[in-house]
């Protein structure tokens, strides 16, 4: 599977010609990859990466628009056509390609650049460091990676990593999208809120906050269908750069993450501090303890199965469990990639609204490109979309689908 794609749009800065860009595009990721050689090899065997040096998959396209008017309304099913390959397509997932570029030129000169990643090789954050090196190149600098020295590949590693992805869906019905926009002056005020000494939560961080007021809302969400409450599992991936000791470099290159998870019982407090405890309790099950449980040469197999196993218990639980799973790359860098014309006014999601993984519920976090706001993709079943996007308690600090160009103007 390809890491969620990522689409990032520059404006036309108005002092190079467009063939003078699509050259540096491509001599600039020519120049990146020699630091980043895995990903101009093959994915072989299904087993590791043959750094053959064949190159990556590149492909230019011309947009039928301009930039400003593609924007001012952003259709999902426009934006998987700025990727190369569609999300849904069955041919993308027998690819070798550990990475794919789409550079997607609109009428006003403006670009797009659609990426998708290999996530044998990558997680978001490093393709997220990848595009940020790719840049620097073509600005004149360089960066390079580490990964394997810390996480020692192990061939006895089980090959079926399904059990780290809940159940897929038992009722087949059409997902849906949409992008609730949360500014630093929300998410201040939802951060006040969390605080709560008697439930032991002091100065949760915007991400925790949000992730808290999600999951909250997804609850009240199916209690609103059902007409009851039923047990629910928030799981979620935590970066584990910054928990190592000492923290790795955020331009760490591999899938430096894991899998944690909360519960909330059908008798649970729902009020938002104990929602944050939860998930604040979830990740702090990731300590120091826990990365050299699972890093080294020797021994670590055993204690990675058996956090496998632990995983793989969660998802195989109860069928009337509802499950809402979240990835988060905020804090990443994700407006950092200027390649000469300015940084991208818009960076998203290229995938939305495709359930190509059978996922029941999930929810991605990115930044606004003011760095302090939060932009969170939530796909759920289309009748329990109608639901959660008018739930009063996440529009009070949440703008639902606004224009990428309005943000971008307040930034």
């Amino acid at each position: 599977m390809y890491v969620v794609p990522l689409v990032y749009f520059f404006k036309n800065d108005g002092k190079s010609d467009i063939s003078k860009r699509r050259e540096l595009l491509k001599q600039s990721l020519s120049e990146t990859l020699v630091h980043f050689y895995p990903l101009a090899g093959k994915v072989k065997d299904n087993l590791h990466v043959d750094c053959n040096d064949d190159g990556m998959y590149y492909v230019e396209a011309r947009v039928n628009a301009q930039l400003s008017d593609f924007l001012g309304h952003p259709q999902q099913k426009l934006i998987h056509g700025l990727l190369p390959f569609h999300p849904s397509s069955t041919e993308l997932f027998t690819k070798t390609y550990v990475a794919m570029v789409q550079v997607n030129i609109f009428e006003c000169g403006g670009i797009a650049i659609g990426i998708y990643s290999s996530h044998k090789v990558m997680d978001g954050q490093s393709t997220v460091t990848f595009m940020n090196a790719w840049a620097a190149t073509a600005r004149g600098s360089s960066e390079s990676f580490i990964s394997s020295s810390i996480f020692h590949p192990n061939p006895k590693l089980p090959k079926d990593t399904s059990i780290l992805i809940p159940p897929p869906q038992s009722e087949q019905s059409k997902s849906a999208t949409r992008r609730f926009v949360f500014d630093a002056s929300a998410l201040n005020a939802l951060k006040n809120n969390a605080t709560c000494a008697e439930s032991n939560v002091t100065n949760p961080s915007r991400v925790t906050a949000a992730m808290g007021l999600t999951w909250q809302c997804a609850i009240a969400t199916s209690q609103a269908r059902f007409g009851f409450r039923k047990p629910s599992i928030l799981t979620f991936v935590v970066n584990l750069r910054s928990r190592n000791s000492p923290p790795l470099p955020p331009y760490s290159m591999g899938n430096i993450f894991w899998v944690t998870y909360a519960k909330c019982l059908v008798n649970s407090d729902l009020k938002l501090p104990s929602m944050v405890r939860r998930v604040r309790n979830g990740i702090d099950k990731l300590d120091n303890s826990f990365l050299e449980d699972i890093k080294g040469k020797d021994g670590s197999l055993v204690n990675v199965m058996k956090h496998l196993k632990e995983l793989e218990e969660v998802h195989t639980g109860n069928l009337d469990t509802e499950y809402l799973s979240l990835s988060s790359i905020c804090n990443g860098g994700i407006y950092n990639a200027d390649f000469g014309w300015g940084k991208p006014i818009w960076t998203c999601i290229g995938s939305a609204g495709i359930d190509a993984l059978g996922l029941p519920n999930l929810v991605v976090f990115m930044d606004t490109r003011s760095g302090d706001g939060i932009e969170a993709w939530v796909t759920l079943k289309e009748n329990d979309m109608a639901i959660f996007e008018k739930i009063p308690e996440l529009l009070n600090f949440a703008t639902l689908d606004p224009s990428p160009l309005e943000i971008s103007l307040s930034a």
